[in-house]
Formats: C-alpha cells, structure tokens, sequence
C-alpha cells in the first residue's frame, strides 16, 4: 500500500509596485505557560479545511504536506499577512513562534521510518528565482527546522526546463508515482515555489486474503442507491469500538511493524450527509479520546478495495479560512522570506493518490501471514460512505485523511 503527497506554494513578484511597512515583530509572546500540541491544531485545521472547503464525494489529502508548505510561508510572513495565517493554522494566541517551528521539526523528524515492511519519507524543496535574495534568518530556519534546501531555477527565461525540473523532483521522490505535478509552465512573474512530498508506503499487519475478495453490489451510496464495489473480507483481531451514542463504529487496521494504522469511521447510517455529520464532530480532542478507546476485538471486516487519485487548489479554500491577505498582490506581507517584493501568494496546489488492496505492496505481501478463520460476534462492514484516517500512532499526526463517497467513480 502507498499513499503519495505533493503540495506547491507558488509566489510571485506583484507587478502592483505597492509600498510596504516595515517589519513587524511577529514572534508571540507567551502570557503564561500553557501545553501546546502541533498535531492539535493540524487536527481541527484538517476537520475545518475537509467538512467546509473541499465540497462533497471521494477526497483524499494529506494534512502533514499542507501544513508543512504553510509553515514554511508562515516564517517569511510579517504584518496582518502573519495574523491570518496563523490563525488559519489554529495555532492558538500566546505561543511562540519558536515552539510552532521547534515542534514542526520535531515531527518531521519522528515521522521518517524505515523499517519492518513500513517507510514514510518526507522532502522539503525551496525552488527559488535566479537572483531572488532570501532573508538569511527565513533561509537558516526553513533549513533547520524543515530540511529545506534551495536550488535556483530560471523562471524568467527558461519557464519550460524549470517546470520539468520541479516534476523530475516531484517524480524522483514519490518513486516516479506523481510524474507530472505542474502541468503548465510556471508564470515568468514565478520567484518562489516552495515544495513538500510525503511518501507512504506500507504492507497490513495482517493481509485480506484476496481469494475472499468479491464484487459486492451492496455499497450503500445512499439510504436509496446501491453500487458494486470489489470488497476485501479478513477475519481480523484489530481494535474497535461502537459509539452508539455518536452514531458510527471505528475499526483500526494496523500496517507492518504496528507504527502506522488506518483509522475507519463508518456511520450507523448510509449516505453523505450521516458522513459529514460525523466528520463535522471530530476534532483534535475527540480524535485522540476515540482512538485510545478502542479494543482489541475479533471481527469479520469487509472493505471495499479502492484506489484514488485527487488534485486540489487550495487558494479559495484557504481565503476563506483566514488567510486572505496572503493571496492579495496589494495586502501580502512576505517580508521576512525576501526583501524583492511585494510578493504575494498565487496558488497552492495538493495532488494524493492512494491504493488499497489486500496485502499492501507485492514485495510485503510474501512477508506477511494469514489468520485463520474463526467465530466471530461482532462484523464490522464498510458497505456505505466512510472516513478514513492514516495516522501515526507515536505522534498522532493524520499523514493522510480521506473520504470513500462512491467506489464505482474510483481510479
């Protein structure tokens, strides 16, 4: 199984000429000691950006990559630019910015693994203008905080090398799954294309057996639509939990090695809008509160088999949430990323693809066993819409969240 992630910041030189402030001192001062949580506000940003900005059907995304391009500019940002941002980010008031930047790393740096059938790789790219002079304290931090390394490209003359350029990279680090990221030459206006890949890739703890695998032509779109979806059975030992209360059962299926897992949210009731309520009441806290939840438990789990592939622009979604300024040629304040402005943010762009099947990839499945069959209370059946979640269990970071809407529309 491989999950895949790019997400792009494109900036550009605004051809407005608009005169700047001074720099503003950006850097929050802590009031009182208070616990702060990087993966918290990932969270209730992710539960925001997924139940009102990214419409309806199959989606897939990775919360770690957006945010890690976000925090990148958030440490080029200056003035009200830096205000919006932040609090887009759900970074709550009093925090430093020193502590968001030092746990940023930090969990960059505990999610890289390799090991026991399981690998997430993480690279971050700073793609910058021949000639663009960078603030020395912005190119240190991105550098030490996000390994960020930069490389000039360009844009101005040779738009069409610098866009293959990107991709080769884009391509290189995702084992050549996302080939052609940027489909059109960059504008020649390009300074800055800010980069993040994360590559997932991982067999289960305990594959389906796919001789067990049917078309099954009762996936519950709605309460009065069904289609036929290819649906994978295992006799599991996982945990699990039923939230009658709250209306959904969640079932966790760990990959190799027991450091990553997928997280299913399935609803008592089939149908988008039983999905979004559920996924309107997750949060931070309660995310956390039901995966601690869960037991160990023997079931008959049956989930559909599904690949898919999602492209986002983020530029609307991310205006509406706070941060407007930053894609304003006249309100942008990038000052602390580069003094050759005014530069202001065109556009984000987020692809992911993901792939489920019975064993994970080819060369895990050999690796792996099978459980026998036994006899089983309780069934946990994904034959309507869901949410699914893959998490890190060490760090609780979402590196990927998505909903399975309609599997006969699927890639």
């Amino acid at each position: 199984m491989f999950r895949l992630v790019v997400a792009v910041f494109i900036a550009q030189h605004s051809v407005l000429g608009m005169p700047r402030n001074s720099i503003a001192d950006n850097v929050a001062t802590s009031q009182s000691p208070q616990p702060f949580s990087i993966t918290n506000s990932m969270v209730d940003f992710t539960v925001d950006l997924s139940t009102n900005h990214l419409g309806r059907g199959n989606v897939v995304f990775s919360p770690f990559s957006i945010t890690s391009v976000l925090n990148l500019l958030l440490l080029g940002a200056s003035d009200r630019t830096y205000d919006q941002l932040r609090a887009a980010l759900r970074y709550p008031a009093g925090i430093e910015d020193l502590l968001i930047h030092q746990q940023s790393g930090l969990q960059l740096q505990s999610l890289l693994f390799h090991s026991n059938g399981s690998t997430v790789s993480i690279a971050n790219r700073l793609f910058a203008a021949a000639g663009l002079r960078m603030v020395p304290e912005f190119q240190k931090a991105a550098s030490s905080f996000y390994q960020a390394s930069v490389e000039t490209l360009d844009f101005n003359h040779r738009p069409v090398p610098s866009q293959r350029r990107i991709n080769t990279w884009v391509s290189d680090n995702t084992n050549g799954k996302i080939k052609k990221l940027l489909t059109e030459p960059l504008p020649t206006s390009t300074r800055l294309v800010a980069t993040n890949v994360v590559y997932f890739n991982s067999s289960w703890q305990t594959p389906f057996n796919a001789s067990r695998t049917a078309m099954d032509s009762r996936f519950h779109v709605s309460v009065n639509e069904t289609v036929p979806a290819n649906m994978m059975t295992g006799d599991l030992t996982v945990p699990y939990g039923v939230f009658r209360d709250r209306g959904f059962s969640v079932v966790g299926l760990p990959y190799s090695g027991g450091r990553h897992g997928m997280y299913v949210f399935l609803p008592n009731e089939a149908g988008e809008e039983a999905l979004r309520r559920l996924e309107q009441h997750l949060g931070s806290a309660s995310l956390t509160e039901i995966v601690n939840s869960l037991r160990e438990d023997t079931l008959l789990v049956r989930l559909p088999r599904f690949k898919m592939s999602h492209t986002l622009s983020l530029a609307g979604a991310l205006q509406k949430m706070g941060a407007a300024d930053l894609f304003d040629p006249i309100h942008a304040s990038l000052k602390r990323l580069s003094p050759d402005g005014p530069l202001f943010l065109s556009e984000v762009v987020h692809q992911a693809v993901i792939d489920v099947h019975e064993t994970g990839t080819e060369a895990a499945a050999a690796t792996v066993g099978l459980v026998s069959r036994g006899s089983f209370g309780s069934s946990f059946i994904a034959n309507r819409p869901f949410l699914f979640v893959i998490r890190d269990t060490k760090t609780g970071v979402p590196l990927f969240w998505g909903r399975l809407v309609r599997p006969d529309t699927v890639e």
